[in-house]
C-alpha cells in the first residue's frame, strides 16, 4: 500500500552511528520487541480508519487509547508510549487489507495518514507540555 514515502536512511555516518546506538538502547530493544509482539496480535485485527478503530478479531472495537490499554493488560512491561507508537506505525505501513478497489485503497490511505498526523501532532504537543 502507498503510504507516506520514507527516505531511504541517509548515508551519513552520524545518522547510522545514532541509529545503531538507539537500537542498541533499552528504548529501541523495547520498541523491537513491542514492534514484534504487536506484529503477530494485529495479524487478524482490521481497521475501520474513518472511526479511528480497531477492530479486534473478536469484533470489539476498540480506539488507539483502549487498544493500548488491552496490549498492556496482556503485557504489562510495555511502555505505554512505545505500544502507542507501534500502533500507529502499523496504521501508518503495516495494514494491508484485502480486496480494496483503488479507490477504497486511496481513501484509506488518506484517513490512516490523517490519522497518523494527527497522532504525531498531538504528541508533540505533549512533549512540548508535559
Amino acid at each position: 500500500m502507498g503510504k507516506r514515502t520514507r527516505q531511504p536512511p541517509s548515508a551519513d555516518p552520524s545518522f547510522l552511528q545514532d541509529l545503531s546506538e538507539w537500537m542498541d538502547s533499552p528504548e529501541g530493544g523495547q520498541y523491537m520487541e513491542v514492534s514484534e509482539t504487536l506484529a503477530e496480535l494485529l495479524d487478524n485485527v482490521q481497521l475501520d480508519a474513518q472511526h479511528r478503530q480497531f477492530i479486534w478479531p473478536n469484533g470489539k472495537r476498540r480506539s488507539l487509547e483502549q487498544s493500548v490499554g488491552y496490549i498492556r493488560k496482556q503485557h504489562p512491561s510495555f511502555a505505554t508510549q512505545t505500544i502507542a507508537d507501534a500502533l500507529i506505525s502499523w496504521v501508518e505501513q503495516g495494514y494491508v487489507p484485502k480486496n480494496l478497489s483503488p479507490d477504497q485503497l486511496a481513501e484509506l490511505e488518506r484517513l490512516t495518514e490523517q490519522w497518523a498526523d494527527d497522532y504525531e501532532r498531538q504528541r508533540e504537543a505533549q512533549h512540548r507540555t508535559g
